[in-house]
């Protein structure tokens, strides 16, 4: 009975680390490097995340192939617990590689224009971060509970009544494998500092309903 016991109590460990159950995740203070993404905006679900990331990421690969780097980011403009599904905002893309050359730049630049992908460069800023290893198929759902509840108890016991003030959206990094096409990590960001470049979240709806309206 003892096996069986190790056995059960071996299996509940390994539930409890998969699920991010009882999990502490390091949360630090970081000065995050300027960086250049290539992103489309929306609003809705994030159950949309996977289709758009894989359109925007076979996108970019052929009208610019190899200007970006295999990390995708997200910008989150809303919570989930105080929004409506419909009306959340987020950004979704893919990092541009920092060494890319100005040629090469510009002709990304000009090909996403053409595709309705959005550029942004976001010049250095400070941030408490929070990696978060990508486990298992749950870890969209499981990973951030744990991470964004980290970084929230860091940013109180840091800020204190001061955390309540920041406003500049949730940023996260989803980091793949060098070698192996698989995701690697999550790096959750919280801005410390304010970021203009991130106020422009106004969502473009492709409705040509009020074209119609000046026709007089």
């Amino acid at each position: 009975w003892l096996a069986a016991a190790f056995v059960v109590l071996f299996g509940g460990m390994l539930v409890t680390h998969h699920l991010y159950l009882f999990t502490t995740l390091d949360v630090s203070r970081r000065r995050v490097s300027p960086f250049t993404f290539a992103f489309v905006r929306k609003r809705g679900s994030f159950a949309q995340i996977p289709a758009v990331l894989a359109d925007v990421g076979a996108t970019l690969n052929r009208v610019a192939p190899g200007a970006c780097t295999n990390s995708a980011i997200g910008v989150y403009f809303d919570d989930p617990a105080k929004v409506p599904e419909a009306d959340m905002r987020w950004w979704l893309g893919f990092v541009v590689h920092a060494d890319v050359e100005q040629e090469q730049l510009l002709e990304l630049l000009d090909a996403a224009q053409r595709e309705d992908i959005d550029t942004m460069v976001l010049p250095s800023f400070t941030a408490l971060e929070c990696v978060a290893p990508w486990r298992n198929a749950f870890a969209p759902v499981l990973a951030p509970r744990a991470a964004y509840a980290a970084l929230g108890k860091h940013a109180h016991a840091e800020l204190g009544d001061a955390a309540a003030a920041l406003n500049s959206p949730a940023i996260e990094l989803y980091d793949r494998h060098a070698h192996v096409d698989k995701m690697a990590q999550v790096r959750y960001l919280l801005p410390l500092d304010s970021l203009p470049e991130l106020s422009e979240y106004e969502l473009v709806l492709d409705d040509d309903d009020d074209d119609d309206d000046d026709d007089d």
